[in-house]
């Protein structure tokens, strides 16, 4: 599983008889427009030619010359993903998290990277000053970094609560971290969050 396109990969894997899926394809308009350029269109189009399916969502993939029987146009993989990633005990879990956070202002840090954590529980600081009804909920980009989160977030604040599952005393708290493949599911089923989905690191800028 990739979230670049590495022409080496695509095309070695083709050669060996590996069977190759895009799922839940975008391009940016940067990256669109340099692989639009003459010289770099015949090698996209010849890496597209190398998937058994490209699930997109948007038509650059078609504008890149990608073989329109490979295309299927299935919309946003993460609308569907309470059917395979969430059974019914998450799905409760979801529902009484929705429930009990009904009476709190919450926003969310999404696809946090590591040592972000810091600035947003700083920020966590600042709006219980302003709002002590606040409910902070972190998600980092890569599931590994939830351990550091809790460690960092324990020394900022001992209210936290790391992970699940969802309870009373979790939501008493002010400040808990959710794992992303949850989180894109109770997204779907609630307006109550304010979203951030930043990147504090020059190197994501």
């Amino acid at each position: 599983m990739e979230s670049e396109l590495w022409p080496n990969l695509i095309m070695d894997a083709s050669k060996n008889g590996i069977k190759l899926a895009l799922l839940n394809a975008r391009m940016s308009e940067r990256s669109f427009k340099i692989w639009s350029r003459p010289v770099l269109l015949p090698l996209i189009s010849l890496m597209l030619s190398k998937f058994s399916l490209i699930v997109p969502l948007g038509i650059r993939f078609q504008l890149l010359q990608a073989p329109p029987s490979i295309i299927n146009f299935s919309g946003d993989l993460k609308y569907v993903i309470e059917d395979f990633g969430v059974n019914q005990r998450g799905r409760k879990n979801l529902e009484d998290l929705r429930l009990q956070l009904a009476h709190k202002q919450v926003w969310l840090a999404a696809s946090i990277h590591a040592g972000e954590e810091e600035i947003i529980l700083g920020v966590h600081d600042a709006l219980m000053q302003l709002q002590p009804n606040i409910m902070t909920i972190i998600v980092p980009r890569h599931p590994q970094h939830g351990r550091d989160i809790a460690k960092v977030s324990f020394l900022f604040n001992p209210a936290f609560q790391p992970s699940l599952p969802f309870n009373s005393k979790n939501v008493c708290s002010d400040c808990l971290s959710l794992r992303s493949l949850l989180m894109s599911s109770f997204m779907h089923k609630t307006l109550l969050l304010n979203i951030i989905q930043v990147s504090f690191s020059p190197c994501h800028l």
